[in-house]
């Protein structure tokens, strides 16, 4: 009889109680140059679930950092999120707040093509909604960011994820304000 009354109220008390509301995840990936920077920004952002550096655009598969340059890839940080947190447009804002293509260009560490920037793209409303607010940013800059469909992305090795932290180094000095 206790066993019954039990679990009586614990169904009414778990019937009374709102479902959890399960997060709609969606998958960005950016490239603004060096990923470091890049994956520490997205981290902190609420919406955002997880973020991993790592490369794609290039030809060679499961590259590493020294090898990605060479066989066309750029750094790039994957971006799991909560789409009823945080809209993809947000996530792309965030972005080119944050990133000043015109100077990929000049002379030092952060220069030639993988140092790019690109958004690459999984549907036709990431990539209406990244050409929308790139067409703002680019246009007064001069600049160009590329707009591209995502192929395949490979994780970097386990020593670039989360870079600034196992270096004890400060978010501001990674290459992302470089930029």
């Amino acid at each position: 009889m206790k066993l019954l009354l039990l679990i009586t109220t614990l169904f009414f008390i778990s019937c009374d109680s709102p479902p959890a509301a399960s997060p709609k995840t969606e998958i960005a990936i950016l490239s603004s140059g060096c990923f470091w920077g890049l994956q520490h920004l997205y981290r902190e952002v609420p919406g955002v679930i997880s973020t991993r550096s790592g490369f794609t655009g290039g030809t060679e598969a499961n590259p590493t950092y020294y090898s990605a340059k060479k066989s066309g890839h750029v750094e790039a940080v994957k971006i799991v999120f909560d789409s009823k947190v945080i809209s993809y447009k947000e996530l792309i804002k965030i972005f080119f707040d944050n990133y000043a293509p015109k100077l990929i260009k000049r002379e030092g560490a952060l220069q030639g093509i993988h140092f790019r920037g690109r958004i690459f793209t999984s549907n036709e409303n990431q990539k209406n909604t990244a050409q929308e607010l790139s067409a703002l940013h680019d246009k007064p800059l001069k600049a160009l960011t590329e707009i591209k469909s995502v192929s395949v992305f490979y994780p970097a090795e386990e020593l670039h994820q989360d870079w600034h932290f196992k270096k004890g180094r400060a978010p501001a000095q990674t290459c992302q304000n470089d930029l």
